[in-house]
């Protein structure tokens, strides 16, 4: 009996490595191993397997500080078991309570991440490719539950996911109980953790109120069925971002980290398609959407599909969003004081001048007039006539004062004036990089030269101007 349990576990948990393709032979695995049921039966289970599955185990532990002497004696347990199995041992102290304090966070989410990061220090020093962590069944059922009880869409109720990146789960497909008989026939002593009993997290009132009252009130197999429906929706989920990735490709392009939004193409999809649009174009700009509700993303997609030239919405974590012409604009509040951030140079003629901290350069030369034939060829170049120009000159962002006499035009007119008439988002304004004398602006690079410096019949010498970025 004890040797059909752990078997048919072990077989089970291979299965279903194999299923998701979790591990391909010679990769190194970071073992998360806290020293309770979940983890020591991955922990052996995997060490078990090693040969099968042709893997090196490490082990990692991180010691929270939230126990006292629980906590350590946690720690040195976790170093025993591994030691005996000959495995290597890598253990993290911290102080989970001040680090949740200090960045304003749950001591779950403290805790989560603060584990994720040694496991992937851990990864990196010993070369491994892959974390193996010990979600089970009954975990996935509490996390689609927490979901529902939040207020989720379908991201929310696949639950928790077999792999993210290097991040493998295999016991997801065994049960509570079933783990505890198998760490009872594989004579392992799990500790225990007296937290997991508090009440005061919603995720153990899932666990030990609602989840029995659904077993004994509506569905003994209320884990089962969850996970089931989980399943189904991942598949119909898995498709659904199929289709908002091509329309995200023909509404929304990226370009140095600002989301240009195309209103109308956006205008015209499903509201469903939207909100997984402006979910996806948050996530594109802050890297992730921890912390975005639900009404957020509500927000954005009503501002693209409703808001006015001028327009702003700003979002949490400084999300910055404003509408100019046919299209949104989405950054951080970082990238945009980024871009307005000052420069000034002076240009080296002739010669190389260097801005952007190195990532352009304008280049400079004198040459003569007969040697061109097309003073149009390129937005990033320009030729002006030396003679009506008043050195120094200087390459710069935008000032207050600055005029601007587009060749072909009327007249001057305000810079601010300009870029309103070319509908040049208020987002790239500081960033354009300008020629100038003064407040005379002679170049706007990428866009247009003046008319008070253009080639005319009566030039002699031709400065040619060259931008270049990479």
């Amino acid at each position: 009996m004890r040797e059909d349990i752990i078997s048919t576990i072990q077989a089970r948990v291979e299965s279903f490595i194999k299923r998701y393709n979790m591990i391909e032979p010679g990769q190194g695995i970071v073992i998360g191993v806290s020293g309770g049921s979940d983890s020591l039966a991955l922990l052996h289970i995997l060490w078990s397997l090693r040969d099968k599955l042709g893997i090196e185990a490490v082990v990692a532990h991180v010691e929270h500080g939230i126990r006292g002497q629980q906590s350590l004696d946690d720690a040195r347990y976790v170093m025993e078991i591994a030691r005996h199995m000959g495995l290597p041992v890598y253990v993290k102290h911290c102080d989970v309570p001040l680090y949740a304090r200090e960045h304003g966070l749950s001591e779950e989410e403290a805790g989560r991440i603060i584990r994720y990061e040694f496991f992937g220090h851990v990864c990196e020093i010993r070369g491994c490719s892959k974390i193996a962590v010990a979600h089970n069944k009954n975990d996935n059922a509490e996390t689609i539950l927490f979901n529902i009880l939040r207020g989720t869409g379908l991201d929310g109720l696949v639950g928790i996911k077999p792999v993210v990146g290097n991040i493998i789960r295999p016991m997801l497909d065994v049960s509570k109980a079933d783990i505890e008989a198998y760490c009872t026939a594989a004579g392992l002593n799990a500790r225990k953790d007296y937290t997991n009993e508090d009440a005061a997290y919603t995720r153990n009132r899932i666990r030990l109120k609602l989840i029995p009252f659904l077993e004994r009130e509506f569905n003994p197999n209320i884990i089962d069925s969850l996970v089931r429906m989980a399943n189904i929706l991942n598949d119909d989920n898995e498709y659904l971002k199929e289709c908002v990735r091509e329309a995200y490709e023909q509404v929304v392009h990226i370009t140095d980290g600002i989301a240009v939004v195309a209103a109308e193409k956006f205008a015209v999809l499903h509201k469903a398609m939207q909100r997984r649009i402006s979910r996806s174009i948050i996530c594109a700009i802050k890297g992730d959407i921890n912390g975005i509700e639900f009404f957020h993303i509500e927000q954005l997609t009503e501002y693209i599909n409703t808001s006015r030239a001028g327009q702003k919405l700003v979002l949490p974590f400084d999300i910055l969003a404003e509408r100019s012409g046919d299209n949104v604009y989405v950054c951080t509040r970082l990238k945009m004081a980024h871009m307005a951030e000052p420069f000034c140079h002076e240009l080296a003629i002739p010669g190389d001048t260097y801005i952007k901290n190195g990532q352009a350069v304008v280049t400079s030369c004198i040459i003569d007039k007969n040697s061109v034939t097309d003073y149009n060829s390129s937005v990033f170049e320009a030729y002006m006539d030396i003679d009506k120009i008043s050195l120094p000159l200087c390459v710069r962002n935008r000032r207050d004062g600055d005029r601007f006499f587009p060749i072909g035009s009327a007249g001057h007119k305000k810079l601010k004036e300009y870029f309103i008439d070319e509908k040049i988002p208020r987002v790239y304004r500081d960033a354009i990089p300008l020629v100038a004398s003064d407040h005379e602006v002679l170049w706007v690079i990428g866009h247009r030269l003046s008319d008070i410096c253009k080639v005319d019949d009566s030039t002699k010498k031709v400065l040619k101007l060259t931008y270049r970025e990479w």
